[in-house]
């Protein structure tokens, strides 16, 4: 992120970074440490170094201190969007990213002083523009996060990518009518769109740590894992008096609209809470999104009818702390597979259980379903 700024306006710049790497260090990565807060921080620090090296070449007029800053600050984005990839624990695409960073860290300081820096410069903004749309995308697509939260970074985020197709516009117009100073645009709007999502990706990353509840480690994969690990086991000690339900709310995107941000954060709260109390203490119980659990559990049919009943009523039941005239109905549907019909395979009960869960809810909700039995039914 090169930058024509004064001295002042550089140490304001230096003052803001460092203040936000403070806060990402201080709130999120000393009191809940992940590999995501550990890329998270790093981008940060990598941020905060690049904006001091830039305040030095300003001081030693030095171009090729100035490229290597900027260099190095271009890679904020593309870290960041490495660490959200961690932290929704989907596969990491180090190769692109790292291959993206050495590439600027070597070829922009190497090009300073030649004319052949300012195509450099462009493509390399370009591609941390490109970074910038799948920070966005990834953004966009969660969906167990309260979207107040995301909304800082989203913005900023597609502000970038707006700024990289601003510089490559000007490129075009520079072509038609070459300046004296060619990157004078591309700094000046570049400056100002890496500030801001700075900013922003602090206020974002501290508040997506410090609000929600840790993710297993290694995410979705993990809870497959775990799950598997326990359906091994009964497998071979023959245990088949194992069920896998799956509990969805009822009218998620209404309960969205009718109860806001804190209201609806208070009936995700409150439902979670719900579910673990109805389950028995031997339930292995994962959430899989805001509003969708799932939790392998042991006991005879006439067991698991009994859970899911007080399942179904615990979730139901009135809430002092919601608000009665705006939200008349909370209830969930619930999807039943059990290891005696459906076999040891995680994935199989799983698309069995789901099953259920989506004809209970085509029914109305507020009620639990099974597949077989829905089989049976369509038969009939």
């Amino acid at each position: 992120m090169s930058i024509a700024l004064d001295v002042n306006l550089a140490v304001s710049l230096v003052s803001l970074v460092t203040l936000a790497t403070a806060f990402v260090i201080g709130l999120a990565l000393l009191p809940r440490p992940s590999k995501a807060t550990v890329i998270w921080a790093s981008a940060f620090v990598l941020g905060t170094l690049g904006t001091y090296c830039l305040v030095a070449a300003g001081q030693l007029e030095s171009r090729a201190l100035r490229a290597l800053s900027s260099a190095v600050m271009m890679t904020f984005i593309p870290i960041v969007w490495l660490g959200l990839r961690a932290y929704l624990g989907k596969r990491m695409p180090w190769f692109s990213v790292v291959g993206y960073s050495l590439a600027m860290l070597v070829a922009l300081p190497l090009l300073a002083g030649l004319p052949e820096f300012a195509i450099g410069f462009r493509l390399a903004f370009l591609g941390s523009g490109v970074f910038a749309g799948f920070l966005a995308y990834e953004l966009t697509r969660m969906r167990a996060v309260q979207r107040d939260i995301l909304l800082p970074l989203i913005f900023a985020a597609c502000a970038y990518v707006l700024i990289t197709v601003l510089a490559a516009m000007d490129a075009i117009t520079q072509f038609a009518a070459p300046r004296a100073d060619p990157l004078a645009v591309v700094r000046d709007i570049n400056g100002v769109g890496s500030l801001v999502v700075s900013q922003c990706a602090a206020l974002t990353i501290v508040l997506l740590v410090r609000t929600q509840r840790r993710r297993n480690r290694g995410g979705a994969g993990a809870v497959v894992n775990q799950l598997t690990e326990r359906l091994a086991r009964a497998e071979a000690l023959k245990e088949a008096a194992w069920s896998l339900i799956d509990i969805r709310l009822d009218n998620r995107e209404d309960l969205r609209i009718a109860a806001k941000s804190q209201g609806y954060a208070h009936i995700l709260d409150t439902f979670h809470e719900r579910v673990r109390a109805g389950l028995p203490a031997s339930a292995d119980v994962q959430r899989i999104d805001e509003a969708r659990v799932v939790a392998l559990i042991p006991g005879s049919e006439q067991a698991v009818r009994h859970h899911l009943r007080i399942l179904l009523a615990k979730i139901s039941a009135p809430d002092e702390g919601r608000d009665a005239a705006a939200i008349s109905r909370v209830s969930a549907s619930i999807g039943w597979a059990s290891v005696a019909e459906e076999g040891y395979e995680y994935q199989a009960l799983l698309a069995a259980a789901a099953l259920g869960a989506a004809d209970a809810q085509v029914l109305g909700g507020g009620r639990w379903g099974r597949a077989r039995e829905l089989a049976a039914t369509l038969e009939g």
